[in-house]
């Protein structure tokens, strides 16, 4: 058989030509955008296509012009577990690891790859919480993942397990142990040896890394996006042996990419081998926080650095400038314009009932007699079937007009009223107030009981007029949501101080809020106005100046300019300084004027009165348009009943003896 070849890729914090490597492998190979770019971007090891042998080949020329390492196997079963440890003896030229079986002798200069990994899962929790709140707060492009060294001891506190695999000169696994921490005699490891079992078990892999020629070291189990290696969360036994089986898989893959040369030969610029940070294919998270996730160990795009002065230069005029600004204070919504079409549609006919419904339990009295003299003389229920028509109108009017617009892409989207499709993506670091998503646009509404138990609105909190970027595969373009008509598909209950990533709060059963959000990344449907507007962007000198600014804050960067060693910047290294602030502003000036066509024009609420706003989260338009047809239905049925209703009661009004 041909068809079970595996095109793996080492994720990178970042991917030089992102887009146009997306958009290839959509074009030629059907790969699904967003899916790609979760498996290219973060860290560790992921699955990026399976199939036959030479359609997987013509991938990895793209693959290998985008830097990213990757390997095209076709994945062996493993032959056998590893052998349980059970003692070791440390010498001159060897490792010796005793297990139940027999014994495994890594010499010196050996081929070894070891997979260091928590079956408790608290290290992939711990590094998914620092992902998700940086994500949240600071946005994808200013993300720092946990480091090496701070995993792998978060790896160590937790449940871990160390497997090593012995290779061959024959390109194959030779031997296997399992080490379990406090299950094998740390005799063996001498002045080494500690009074902590994961102690004991760090000085093994110190042991491997000085006596291996080379080591392959993961930790990404339970991370890496790979078939058969999932890792399970629960306590009990049988999710016990199934780590433990998905641990050997993942343990002979490993061992089977240390084997088989990468290609390209070096990882990219920025990749660390040791962690993974691919946390949506390892985690059972919410379905509306995989895209979030999918990116927050994303970067935006780097210059590869080959030099202190390259990395100081990228350190100083990138990482510093690209966190997520903080939102514009939310504004207080008006009482018609609530942001969404569902509240329109009862018009004044709506509100009138519900009016009336109330006033008909206040009791006797004028006010009930003002109602009772409305019903009867037909006013009221004209009203109600006004409303209701004009609703129905609306609906049907709206759905044409979705119908007849064309959709564009963001590339060469016209002038004037534009319909389109894509992706939200964050301007500013908003973030829903009950669930803590990262979203582009949110609405809280608070409820308590009151004395006869029924549930009554105390206060709305709308996002207001946060400005967010739709993107596609051909570019992006700001929309500003004021004043539209948005429909969010994603809506959550829960207390005060409930938060939907890690746990809840408990503030009694006697209020409630409801939540509706548009995480980011999620697909969106925007119909509008598209205008051009005026940006002023910095010169030159004041790009360089702002630079400057960042490099004289931090004083790592500015040490590498220091090149005759004396503590001081001199004017010629001030000069070098200067001239790769200059050459950084540039360069993203540049960058800003191939995208200044796009960020010249914002789509918004249009000018002429009368014609739609509409932001709706939704993958198909063809699904937007079925629910204002169905709600259509019903708001004409209802007009028309409430039309008879008024005619029958006028015509007794008026003819009393009739």
């Amino acid at each position: 058989m041909n068809q079970d070849h595996y095109l793996i890729v080492d994720a990178a914090p970042s991917v030089p030509d992102l887009d146009r490597l997306l958009a290839d492998l959509g074009r030629k190979f059907g790969l699904d955008a967003y899916t790609a770019r979760q498996r290219l971007l973060g860290r560790g090891l992921a699955l990026l296509a399976r199939g036959e042998r030479h359609k997987l080949a013509e991938m990895t020329d793209l693959l290998a012009g985008a830097r990213v390492r990757h390997w095209l196997i076709r994945p062996e079963r493993p032959r056998f577990m590893p052998d349980r440890l059970t003692a070791l003896r440390v010498e001159e030229q060897a490792l010796t690891f005793v297990g139940r079986k027999g014994q495994l002798t890594i010499p010196r200069g050996a081929r070894v790859a070891a997979c260091l990994a928590d079956l408790s899962g608290r290290a992939v929790e711990k590094s998914l919480r620092r992902l998700v709140v940086q994500n949240a707060y600071r946005g994808s492009e200013a993300v720092e993942p946990i480091g090496d060294a701070e995993f792998r001891q978060a790896v160590l506190r937790g449940r871990p397990l160390l497997d090593i695999y012995l290779l061959d000169d024959e390109q194959l696994v030779a031997g296997a142990v399992r080490a379990f921490p406090g299950r094998f005699d740390p005799a063996g490891l001498g002045d080494r040896k500690s009074y902590s079992a994961a102690g004991n078990l760090a000085a093994i892999v110190e042991l491997l890394e000085s006596y291996a020629g080379r080591l392959e070291l993961r930790t990404d189990f339970g991370l890496a996006n790979l078939p058969g290696c999932r890792l399970r969360r629960e306590e009990d036994p049988a999710a016990e042996r199934e780590n433990l089986i998905s641990l050997t898989r993942f343990g002979w893959l490993n061992a089977q990419l240390a084997l088989t040369p990468a290609a390209p030969a070096e990882p990219p610029t920025g990749a660390i081998l040791p962690a993974a940070e691919d946390a949506a294919a390892s985690l059972s998270i919410r379905p509306d926080l995989a895209a979030v996730v999918a990116t927050a160990g994303a970067a935006a795009e780097v210059i590869p650095a080959t030099t202190n002065k390259a990395a100081a230069q990228e350190k100083a005029g990138t990482a510093a400038g690209r966190a997520l600004p903080p939102p514009p204070a939310p504004e207080s919504p008006g009482l018609v314009d609530r942001g969404r079409l569902l509240a329109r549609l009862g018009g004044l006919g709506g509100a009138l009932l519900g009016t009336g419904l109330a006033l008909f339990q206040v009791g006797p009295g004028p006010r009930r007699a003002l109602w009772e003299y409305g019903v009867r003389n037909g006013l009221l229920p004209g009203l109600l079937a006004v409303g209701l028509f004009w609703g129905g109108f609306h609906c049907l009017r709206l759905k044409r007009r979705i119908e007849n617009t064309p959709t564009s892409k963001i590339r060469s989207l016209a002038l004037g009223m534009v319909e389109l499709q894509g992706r939200a993506r964050r301007n500013y670091a908003l973030v829903a107030p009950m669930t803590h998503l990262p979203c582009v646009w949110y609405r809280l509404r608070r409820y308590r009981r009151d004395r006869r138990n029924n549930w009554r609105l105390t206060g709305l909190t709308e996002s207001g007029p946060v400005p967010f970027s739709l993107e596609d595969a051909s570019g992006r373009v700001l929309v500003d949501p004021r004043g539209a008509s948005v429909r969010a598909r994603t809506r959550e209950e829960g207390r005060p101080g409930a938060s939907g990533l890690f746990g809840a709060g408990d503030a009694g059963d006697d209020q409630r809020w409801v939540e509706e959000v548009i995480p980011e990344g999620t697909p969106l449907y925007v119909l509008g106005f598209a205008a051009s507007r005026r940006a002023r962007r910095p010169t030159l000198r004041e790009r360089t100046i702002a630079g400057l600014r960042r490099l004289k804050a931090d004083r790592e960067a500015l040490a590498a300019y220091d090149r005759d060693g004396d503590g001081r910047i001199d004017e010629g290294e001030w000069q070098a300084a200067r001239a790769d602030m200059e050459t950084a502003a540039l360069r993203e000036s540049l960058a800003e004027k191939r995208r200044g066509a796009l960020e010249s024009v914002v789509v918004g609420r249009p000018r002429q009165r009368g014609l739609p706003f509409v932001v709706a989260a939704t993958e198909s338009e063809l699904k937007l348009t079925r629910n204002y047809g169905l709600l259509t239905v019903p708001l004409f049925v209802g007009a028309a009943l409430a039309a008879a209703w008024t005619a029958a009661l006028v015509f007794r009004y008026f003819n009393p003896g009739f």
